[in-house]
Formats: C-alpha cells, structure tokens, sequence
C-alpha cells in the first residue's frame, strides 16, 4: 500500500511539473479546483441532464466538448443504422460472455466487475470498423481538433449485464497529457438501444479531462453528485468524449443488457507513449491505422 501511495505521489508530481512548465496559468485554477469538485461540491456545477446537440452544428457541439470534457449527439446515427449497429454487437457480446465462461478467452482483466465487459479486451471488433468512417461525427471532430489530422485506430466498447455494479471512477489515460487543452485521443460511444438510468449508463463528470487521476481517496469518497452525472440516450445517440476525463459505469437495474460499442481516434502527431495505455502502440507505430483523416 505505501509503495502504492508513493507511485501515484511521484506521478502526481509529474503531472504539476508539466503543468507548471507548460501551462503556468493553468496550475492554480486546475489542481485547487480538481479539490474543490471533491470536498465542496456546492460550489460547483450541480449534475444535470447534458445539453443535446445536433451534429449539423458541429460548431456549438466542438464547444461544449471543450468546455465539459464531452458532448452528446442526437444524430449520429439514424433508427435504422442504430438497429442494425444493434444486430451486430449483441452476437458480439453472447460470444465474449460463453467464450469466458467455457475458459476459452481468458484475458479479462481482473479489475473488471461481475457482469461488465469491455470488447477491446477480447481483440479487434472489425465488425463496427465502418462506423470510423461516419462524416456526421468527422465533421464534429475536425472542429475539435481545429486544423490537426487524426485517424481511427480502434473499434471496442463495452457492455452490462443485469447485475452489473458501479465501476469506480477512472480516467482511460496516462498522466502524460494531462494538462493538454485538447487531448491526443477522443473516444465516440454510440447508443444501440434507449438507455435510461436503469440501464448503466455511463457517469461522465463535466470539466475534469484536465484533473489528476481520481486516486483511491477519490474513488474511496466519490461525492454523491458525481454519481448522478449520467448520459442517458435514445439509439441512434452519440457521445464524443475526452477519455481522460473522470468516468465509470452505474448500475445495470434493469432485465436488458446495455451495449456501447465505440470508435477510438487519436490525433496524427500523437506521441505513442502518451496513448499507449489505451491503444495497440506497436500497431500505431507501424502505421496500422483504421481510417486517417486529413484536417486544414
């Protein structure tokens, strides 16, 4: 446990020395703040429902992912690509669930709660791949990345089934860039069925993609606002989302299996060591990309 504290107290010490460097102006409003969202929550922005926003406005939607870490679409496919999108990831999932059970894949991680499961860790989905190449999300993602070339370099998601717990609150990145106005890599979940607070959908905390890491007294004394920060949606929905941001999974109350398959993008100039812990780096660095995407 002391080498556990010790570990993230050095790493903790990076992310303020890059801050402090890179962004001198950052460092007092970023970290006390980061405080401030755990121990005086009256003070900041209380959990409601996220803004809806259109992909035909990829303006105002680049805008709301800068200012809150994520933005929600209600566009991004439409009935009929959300059914079918259905049809090819709920086989999907059947497969992971028996394959683990009769022991024939055996690389989820131990981490991972009953009842949850994440694609990505079973291999490639190469059977969403095409969704990468959706100009209705493209065209919000240009606007992010004002002026940067990017490229899809994985397919994945995850599912819950009935039973599935609260994951606790995590960030999918390193330290590395954390004080990054922009991150190097956005993630799209796409919403195959409605998904209600019932279902298990995801917490998204608003303004945290600059936050350290939530450590283990993070995870310990989660505010209880934070756990009402839920993204529900109806298929057919999108979010487009800064995967350092705080993060995790609700409860499944209901008798329906909740999917997210999503596409994984990363800025083209992306430094491998800083999006490794996320992303098949050897394939990256041998230019195994999905789609690439130019961006004047």
């Amino acid at each position: 446990m002391e080498r556990l504290h010790l570990r993230w107290f050095l790493r903790y010490l990076r992310y303020l020395a890059k801050i402090c460097t890179t962004y001198p102006r950052d460092v007092f409003r970023l970290v006390p703040r980061s405080m401030v969202y755990l121990f005086v929550p009256w003070l900041t922005r209380a959990p409601k429902q996220p803004d809806i926003y259109s992909c035909a406005d990829p303006e105002r939607a680049a805008e709301a992912f800068h200012r809150d870490g994520y933005v929600v679409l209600r566009d991004a496919l439409t009935a009929d690509e959300a059914s079918e999108l259905r049809r090819i990831v709920e086989p999907h999932g059947e497969r992971v669930v028996e394959q683990e059970r009769t022991g024939v894949l055996t690389t989820r991680y131990e981490s991972r709660e009953p009842e949850r499961y994440s694609f990505a860790d079973h291999g490639p989905c190469r059977e969403w791949e095409y969704l990468s190449r959706d100009e209705r999300i493209l065209n919000v993602l240009r606007r992010i990345w004002a002026g940067q070339s990017f490229g899809a370099v994985a397919a994945g998601g995850d599912f819950v089934r009935p039973g599935g717990g609260w994951q606790v609150l995590h960030s999918d990145m390193l330290w590395d860039n954390t004080g990054d106005a922009v991150p190097d890599v956005i993630t799209v979940n796409y919403y195959v069925s409605e998904v209600r607070p019932e279902h298990g959908p995801v917490r998204q905390v608003p303004g945290t993609g600059r936050f350290p890491l939530p450590n283990k007294i993070v995870q310990r004394f989660e505010p209880k606002w934070m756990k009402r920060t839920l993204v529900t949606g109806s298929p057919g929905y999108a979010m487009v989302r800064d995967p350092r941001a705080w993060h995790g999974g609700t409860p499944n109350t209901s008798n329906e299996v909740r999917h997210m398959p999503n596409i994984v993008y990363v800025r083209r100039n992306a430094p491998l060591d800083d999006i490794s812990v996320s992303l098949n780096a050897q394939d990256l660095g041998q230019g195994r990309w999905i789609a690439e995407f130019a961006n004047a």
